[in-house]
């Protein structure tokens, strides 16, 4: 016989009654799929009718739904919405799968690894299946605590290379109430896996993902340890081994972010940030595979979201995302506490790597200290280029009011070209205007400098026929997309004039515009200035 006891590093309020049951390292999913989802905590859904305990396997393999929701209390603790495992294997080999849905509550994981779609904790028959089968775990509330271990997204073992079955996992994150946030923390293990010599997809649309890595020491330990990591392991001469991670809402955290593995083969591992997801990190970065006929092909497909980091040793394309800068600190991280962050921070991209901002924004904070620095090919022996359409978003703090005048440096590489328009302002209403110099070590710098604030007008500065055609002058709000109507005819309702085309503000982000009508000035026109 057996007695649990809590191992939880969070007090449990008054005492609860023991369970009692015979002592197994494994306890599997009996309930069909035909009979629908079943509770997680109903012993008859498991093999010995019981769930399992703190240190043992929960596996569901043929094809089952397991239900985890606030509502339940664990029999092995007496305590109301929390229930505690060993370890969960969802689709322990070939042609098993299993299902677990979590709605909130709270979930430990105590002894080992949650395994989505991989190969399991527990042997069978005196040994561990090599490959795994297909898992879908889906979350759109509560909390999953990993107290040991670490999270795996489709899990294959090492052998033998031969078997063309592939392990794949899926894991759904969502977030459906907020008054029930959803979390998933790899709080002592330190990674999480999206493929692990397997497939592995993670679908996130809200909630958080963090891996904490508070277990780690020496070289690991906090800024160089907790890690989310698409196709890792991939084995030498495999094609299967492929990470897909879709961050489209919530937040992902781990002090590095990484793809690929060292061995030679051929795979895909791709990240998509879009909507309103944010990943924050210190570094993304790639393992370089071994010499000779490797095709891993590492992608990042930004097209929303936030990414926040400080190295960069991959180059970035943006297509409506935001690049923002920032200090974060993962030493500071403990069982009830996040990484620390400061808005003001520098982020280098290494290697020769580019930064293409095609639309979206790179978002820059100032203060009466200092301001976010993006530097793209720092080592002389690099070459780094930057490339900036869409927006560059100020955004000033602490009251911080500048003199008309003032330069912040904002970004450095080997070359730069720029059309973004510049936005925001300080609270005295000054605005900023970029420009590119030549800076200290011969590198280009893009300079923002402080500029005495424009009338949101637009007022008209200068108007005349030149060559032959009409030009118009104004100022207006930096950033602003001006129309420019005309009529030959001045008593024709405004709304029935015709569009003669867009201003164009120039230089960018000067709040200075210019207009020149395509048809010659010949006879009568009236022209005007309107907002779009």
């Amino acid at each position: 016989m057996k007695l649990l006891l809590s191992t939880k590093n969070i007090a449990l309020a008054g005492l609860f009654t023991l369970a009692t049951q015979t002592a197994s390292a494994l306890e599997q999913w009996v309930r069909l799929p035909a009979d629908g989802p079943g509770l997680w905590t109903d012993g008859a859904n498991w093999d010995l009718n019981f769930p399992p305990f703190s240190n043992e396997e929960g596996r569901i393999d043929n094809g089952g739904t397991a239900v985890i929701d606030v509502t339940q209390t664990d029999p092995n603790t007496g305590v109301a919405g929390e229930i505690l495992t060993g370890s969960v294997t969802l689709g322990s080999q070939p042609g098993a799968s299993g299902n677990l849905f979590m709605t909130n509550g709270v979930l430990y994981i105590q002894n080992t690894d949650v395994r989505i779609g991989g190969n399991p904790v527990v042997a069978i028959g005196g040994t561990v299946p090599a490959i795994g089968g297909t898992g879908i775990f889906t979350q759109i509330g509560g909390s999953v605590i990993e107290n040991a271990g670490n999270l795996n997204i489709g899990l294959r073992g090492t052998a033998p290379l031969t078997d063309t079955n592939v392990a794949s996992g899926t894991y759904n994150l969502s977030e459906a109430d907020t008054n029930f946030p959803s979390l998933y923390e790899v709080r002592y293990g330190f990674v999480a896996v999206i493929g692990n010599r397997a497939k592995g997809t993670l679908n996130q649309s809200g909630g958080t993902l963090e891996v904490k890595g508070i277990a780690l020491t020496g070289n690991a330990a906090g800024t160089n340890g907790s890690l989310i990591h698409l196709g890792r392991n991939a084995l030498v001469g495999t094609s299967y081994t492929s990470g897909t991670y879709n961050l489209s809402g919530g937040i992902a955290r781990s002090a590095i972010f990484r793809f690929g593995a060292t061995t030679t083969n051929t795979s895909t591992n791709v990240f998509s940030l879009s909507g309103t997801g944010k990943l924050q990190t210190r570094t993304i970065d790639f393992l370089a595979p071994a010499a000779g006929g490797s095709t891993t092909v590492n992608i990042i497909n930004f097209t929303g979201g936030t990414l926040s980091s400080h190295t960069n040793a991959l180059s970035i394309t943006n297509n409506g995302g935001t690049l923002s800068p920032y200090t974060i600190d993962f030493t500071t991280v403990s069982p009830l506490t996040s990484a620390t962050i400061t808005p003001i921070g520098t982020m280098v991209f290494t290697r020769s790597n580019s930064y293409n901002q095609v639309s979206g924004t790179l978002a820059i904070d100032i203060s009466s200290t200092g301001n976010d620095f993006v530097d793209i090919g720092a080592s002389p022996t690099d070459v780094g280029t930057a490339s900036l359409a869409g927006t560059i978003a100020v955004n000033v703090l602490d009251g911080f009011e500048p003199a008309s005048g003032a330069t912040f440096d904002i970004l450095t590489a080997d070359s730069i070209t720029s059309t973004a328009s510049v936005t925001g302002s300080t609270a005295g209403g000054k605005g900023f205007q970029s420009s590119i110099v030549t800076g200290g070590d011969g590198r280009m710098v893009l300079r923002l400098t402080v500029v005495a604030a424009v009338s949101s007008g637009p007022v008209i500065t200068s108007s005349a026929v030149v060559g032959g055609f009409f030009k118009l002058t104004f100022s207006g709000t930096t950033g602003a997309t001006y129309s420019i109507v005309s009529s030959t005819d001045i008593a024709t309702p405004l709304t029935s004039w015709t569009v003669a085309g867009t201003a164009t503000e120039s230089p960018s982000g000067s709040g200075q515009f210019q207009f020149t009508d395509t048809l010659p000035a010949t006879g009568q026109r009236f022209y005007a200035v309107r907002l779009p």
